[in-house]
């Protein structure tokens, strides 16, 4: 699964805009980047219906 699988399955920009409490532009470019802020994962998660890959997300890494 790709970034582009998710905004689609999750109803595409607006609908995610609209959960995450962004506007449209501003969803745009935190999508743009790299991965997908993790603070998404939840929301994301249940507009898909399924689990979403972990490494899509910016989630921290655990110090060792």
């Amino acid at each position: 699964m790709q970034k582009q699988d998710i905004i689609s399955l999750a109803g595409g920009l607006d609908a995610i805009a609209q959960r995450v409490g962004v506007n449209k532009a501003s969803a745009r470019v935190m999508l743009s980047r790299g991965l997908i802020p993790a603070s998404w994962f939840a929301a994301l998660e249940e507009m898909t219906g399924q689990p979403l890959p972990r490494h899509l997300f910016s989630f921290k890494g655990l110090t060792q």
